[in-house]
């Protein structure tokens, strides 16, 4: 009795190892046509097939980026909705904000994605949501989220992805101009951000990301992973123990960094700049009219060679009336 006690406690033990996300069913709308891969399955509106197909190189292609990056594979099969209509993009987003375009549930495996035919994302932008919510689940399966800081999670997916803008350099700039930029540890509630908020967030956490990639050794964040992967160290252990610096100064020498990198438009943001400029404005403003005045003047006097070259008038002079007034003619 007691040793089939055992054997009841053993198997119950084993079962608690294994991941809940493995067992979790997800309630996929009827009428969706699927494709399976070795990743996992896609599931689409039947008239779809050809960005079914797309999407699922692009997920082969962000599974590649992430090991390269990460050092990190899947470890369980994942799907992928691409919602035809808003009511079933809410039925799986739940209480994400209007503005987010796609989402990652943990426990289901799932990713869900509005569809570009609904008018509110082209198809770059959504290429670029499915790379980073691939990211997002293939870290997640990795290393539980809740261990690490949101602005690492998004700013890495956003890298994975290649997701970034002129127009998010240009919003942290004025950020960093205005000493508006948003502390890391508030990124936490980035969900909760209005749309503009937001935006910074997400350009903070990508550059944030690329200070790392660009300042710290090349294996800095795979290293960091695997402690995370094999120990119970959070994460700012794990990075001070690799990159040899605490979140506290890593944060000051990447606000440091944003100020010399951005430093230029503060110029562009100063009304002197329009009274600097006015004079050398002035000047190029003559010089282009005087180069475009030449340049008729000489295209005129081509045309009136070419005139006189090909006429036939024989030219016969004729004195006017004040000549022979003065006496010049005899």
């Amino acid at each position: 009795m007691k040793k089939q006690k055992k054997w009841i406690v053993l198997v119950f033990t084993l079962l608690a190892l294994i991941p809940l996300n493995l067992f979790a069913k997800s309630n996929i709308p009827s009428g969706l046509d699927s494709l399976g891969y070795d990743w996992g399955t896609i599931y689409f509106s039947p008239n779809q097939n050809s960005l079914a197909q797309s999407s699922a190189m692009a997920i082969q292609q962000t599974l590649h980026n992430t090991r390269l990056v990460l050092k990190i594979d899947r470890a369980y099969p994942f799907s992928v909705i691409i919602a035809p209509n808003h009511r079933i993009y809410r039925h799986f987003s739940h209480q994400l904000p209007e503005w987010a375009a796609g989402a990652t549930d943990y426990s289901a495996q799932q990713i869900i994605l509005k569809s570009p035919s609904l008018g509110k994302t082209d198809i770059w932008d959504y290429e670029t949501t499915l790379r980073h919510e691939v990211a997002h689940i293939v870290i997640g399966q990795n290393i539980n989220p809740m261990r690490l800081p949101r602005w690492l999670n998004e700013g890495l997916a956003m890298a994975i992805a290649g997701q970034h803008s002129m127009r998010q350099m240009y919003q942290l700039g004025q950020a960093v101009v205005r000493d508006d930029v948003i502390p890391l540890q508030q990124l936490e509630q980035l969900m909760t951000f209005p749309p503009q908020k937001a935006t910074l967030g997400y350009a903070e956490a990508y550059s944030a990301v690329q200070y790392i990639q660009s300042e710290f050794p090349a294996e800095t964040l795979p290293r960091v992973f695997h402690l995370l992967q094999n120990s119970n160290i959070s994460y700012e252990q794990a990075f001070e123990k690799v990159g040899g610096i605490s979140q506290y100064y890593f944060e000051l020498h990447w606000r440091k960094s944003l100020t010399r990198q951005y430093n230029w438009i503060t110029m562009f943001s100063s009304d002197t700049l329009f009274w600097l400029l006015f004079p050398l404005l002035a000047i190029l403003g003559y010089l282009a009219i005087r180069w475009r005045n030449r340049r008729t003047l000489n295209r005129w006097g081509k045309q009136e060679e070419e005139i006189d070259k090909n006429s036939d008038w024989d030219y016969e002079y004729m004195p006017d009336e004040d000549e022979k007034w003065r006496g010049d003619i005899h």
